[in-house]
């Protein structure tokens, strides 16, 4: 059963007591409903795939492209201000 937003009011719910009246009760996180938030299959599994792409793709890809361009830089510097050491006597 889906519950509409209306439906669902976070924090309150209103409970009959033992004679029967109908009161509101404070509610904690961990009295709400297991279907208060539906997940839709499809969309965890795209998010699944997304994490492993962005895991096993792009961050070693910027990690190697980091490494790499700092690498270069260094490279340059030295091409133009000599290799590091005390100057030549």
């Amino acid at each position: 059963m889906l519950m509409r937003y209306d439906d669902w009011k976070p924090g309150i719910d209103k409970q009959k007591n033992s004679q029967g009246i109908t009161v509101m009760v404070q509610k904690s996180s961990v009295d709400l409903p297991a279907n208060a938030l539906p997940v839709d299959p499809a969309a965890k599994r795209r998010e699944i795939i997304m994490f492993l792409v962005l895991a096993v793709v792009i961050w070693p890809f910027v990690a190697v492209a980091t490494v790499g361009g700092y690498g270069f830089i260094v490279w340059m510097y030295q091409t133009i201000a000599g290799p590091p050491g005390p100057p030549p006597v």
